[in-house]
């Protein structure tokens, strides 16, 4: 054997080049050859070679599970949707039988509102969705149709339309807003003479109200039993009463009159830090926090599996530095596609890092195959890319993301190719070329970044009718509705 030539021997506890554990689960067969005097000195002086970050990531994981089940409990089990039914008082201001339908989890995990809040992928908070605004913008013309309705017990008021308001129960007043009246307001923040007669929906909060003689106008004197309530995932404001609010886990506005006053309902369904404009969602940092938070407890045991036993091998070869930038890189670039493609998905999990990882084995085998230490490569890759293929069509299940496995993949293939300590062995390039082909994987990610970035800020996919077959096959008529949100079509209770 050659001076400059050594083998390809294990030291100090780093793994093997190309013999790591999935080369063993597939019975890779070695060829007796090495690596040069000069990668080994290169290796040798590498002392990151402890899977620190694996442990690190994995800890932050479980943590936030149990922190976030604890807090918010555990969605109905399934793949379809389950009915959630109460006696509560309503805006009829009867105690009514009333029903919601939530998505079930398949995963035995939070509810897909509380994973939103949690952090979880989901575009209309991370960007300004039109067609939110635009569902918004028409809730907020039906309420310039609204008036007070005002039952004729004296049980109380509410803010209707004229079709909702019952004729034979209470009176109905055009034009009015239930406990509101420029005529009867001390203190706002418009003077009562700038507030436009003809448009209820730009009236503001009053602040201080005097007090209202009891013949005063019936919209004034009446007790105001419904209030604006953020429900749902999307953004939607309800009039609605307390106790139905508080069964849709809403959020109550006790100090408004109207919705249109209400200024963000989707910074509270968000969560997370307050939007830097109230009107236009900015967080980006979703695409992060998505990686370290889990739908359930059966996709939180995926990950740990796979990080023990896959990313920790992987991490002895390269370092935790390397396994962190093709982890996190991957996993952002996996997350921001299935926003793009899919941005009413609620998604979580670092399924994207780890396809990205995945990438890695498949750059080992190609270096290991240009080293001469891989028998039989074409036959490797046959077997990662049938593994790779099966989990492709995993990926057609609800709540596993096949965008995110995709770009996660081909995002980490490139970042491998550029970070692979062995590129210097690879003869068929040389030492220039090999330069090269390192700079050259390095432009490719930050373009393929920039691309994904315009498609997702710039010109944004709102619709694509047979993007989501790639992620999830219908089988039955709710297989794949467990967690896709569609805009909502009409006002609720």
């Amino acid at each position: 054997m050659p001076d400059d030539v050594i083998n390809n021997l294990p030291d100090n506890g780093k793994r093997q080049f190309a013999i790591g554990i999935v080369g063993e689960f597939l019975g890779t067969n070695y060829k007796e050859s090495g690596i040069t005097r000069e990668t080994l000195d290169q290796l040798e002086e590498m002392q990151d070679y402890r899977p620190f970050f694996t442990y690190w990531a994995t800890f932050v994981q479980i943590i936030i599970f149990i922190i976030a089940t604890s807090v918010y409990g555990f969605s109905p089990l399934g793949f379809s949707e389950t009915p959630i039914f109460a006696e509560v008082r309503t805006v009829s201001l009867a105690i009514e039988k009333v029903f919601y339908n939530e998505k079930n989890n398949m995963w035995i995990g939070p509810k897909q509102a509380d994973l939103i809040h949690l952090g979880a992928k989901y575009s209309p908070c991370m960007r300004r969705d039109a067609n939110v605004v635009d569902r918004l913008n028409m809730d907020i013309e039906e309420e310039e149709e609204t008036g007070c309705c005002s039952y004729n017990d004296g049980s109380g008021c509410v803010q209707l339309s004229s079709l909702r308001c019952p004729k034979t129960l209470a009176s109905w007043y055009n034009n009015t807003v239930c406990g509101l009246d420029p005529d009867y307001c001390s203190s706002a923040s418009v003077l009562p003479t700038m507030w436009p007669k003809n448009n209820i929906t730009e009236w503001p909060i009053c602040q201080e109200v005097p007090l209202i003689p009891p013949n005063g106008p019936k919209h004034m004197t009446c007790e105001v039993v419904a209030r604006p309530c953020c429900v749902g995932i999307h953004g939607q404001c309800i009039i609605t009463t307390p106790a139905y609010c508080a069964f849709r886990g809403g959020y109550f506005h006790p100090e408004a009159n109207l919705c249109s006053q209400v200024k963000s309902c989707l910074s509270e369904i968000c969560g997370m830090l307050p939007f830097y404009n109230e009107t236009y969602p900015n967080q980006f940092y979703r695409l992060w926090t998505s990686l370290f938070l889990h739908a359930g407890i059966l996709q939180l045991l995926i990950t740990i599996i796979f990080q023990y036993f896959i990313m920790r091998d992987i991490e002895r070869l390269l370092g935790w530095f390397r396994v962190c930038v093709i982890y996190i890189a991957s996993g952002i670039a996996g997350s921001l596609a299935s926003a793009i493609f899919l941005p009413y998905h609620v998604e979580a999990g670092p399924s994207g890092s780890q396809f990205g990882l995945l990438a890695s084995l498949f750059v080992e085998v190609i270096y290991g195959w240009q080293l001469g230490i891989v028998q039989s490569p074409c036959l490797v890759i046959f077997k990662l890319t049938s593994i790779l293929i099966f989990l492709f069509i995993i990926g057609l299940f609800p709540w596993v993301d096949n965008y995110a496995h995709l770009f996660g993949f081909i995002f980490g293939f490139f970042i491998s190719f550029a970070l692979m300590p062995y590129a210097a062995e690879l003869k068929i390039l040389g030492r220039r070329g090999q330069i090269l082909c390192m700079a050259a994987c390095s432009v490719v990610v930050l373009v393929m970044f920039l691309v994904l970035f315009i498609l997702f800020y710039v010109s944004p996919i709102y619709s694509c009718d047979y993007c989501q077959y790639f992620n999830c096959i219908p089988f039955t008529q709710y297989f794949c509705k467990s967690m896709e949100v569609k805009v909502h079509d009409s006002r609720e209770l």
